[in-house]
């Protein structure tokens, strides 16, 4: 313990050098002392309309400051995604293509509509998970239109979801086709 007096008191020791810093030289990087944290106070709370001196005794320290909510739910954006699943409503975007349901949906307008859904769906969603989710609402619409085939919306609603999920397996095949080829030029390389 030759050595305990020169060196700093908020140094680690020996025992805690991990096998990296051990195999940098011996290096034990400084430690920042800690900082101590500043302590809360309570405000408190003054009423206006208590002048009169009388509940001086009885003030409240009032609340921390409330945290804002996320905005709610814009119905008037279709590309909002709806809370709970982090997903466009598949109804509203339906309304917004058809126009407030007056005209058919292009194939174009169907293919943009798909791209733009991905795109805000895959903030919370990796694509391998929004191709189940589509392929399973596309069994549902299917299953829907069986029952009612007359039904023009859910015919709308099936040829918007078929885009929507051939675009994410089309996207999906072409990231694992991409991972495919990334291992493989590793192998080559060694």
């Amino acid at each position: 313990m030759e050595n305990a007096d020169n060196t700093e008191p908020n140094a680690p020791e020996n025992r805690r050098m991990t096998r990296g810093m051990r195999a940098a030289g011996g290096v034990i990087p400084p430690v920042a002392p800690r900082v101590k944290k500043p302590k809360v106070t309570q405000i408190k709370r003054e009423d206006p309309e208590d002048d009169d001196g009388k509940s001086q005794g009885s003030q409240q320290p009032s609340a921390q400051p409330k945290k804002e909510k996320a905005p709610s739910f814009d119905s008037s954006d279709p590309w909002t995604c709806v809370h709970m699943t982090f997903l466009p409503s598949t109804t509203l975007v339906i309304r917004l293509l058809t126009r407030d349901y007056t005209k058919t949906p292009r194939d174009d307008e169907l293919i943009e509509a798909a791209h733009k859904y991905k795109w805000r769906a895959i903030r919370k969603h990796t694509l391998r998970e929004l191709k189940t989710i589509t392929v399973t609402e596309q069994r549902q619409a299917r299953k829907k239109l069986k029952e009612n085939p007359r039904d023009g919306l859910q015919q709308i609603k099936l040829n918007l979801l078929k885009a929507i999920t051939s675009h994410i397996r089309t996207e999906y095949s072409d990231s694992m086709y991409a991972k495919w080829r990334e291992g493989r030029d590793k192998v080559r390389m060694n």
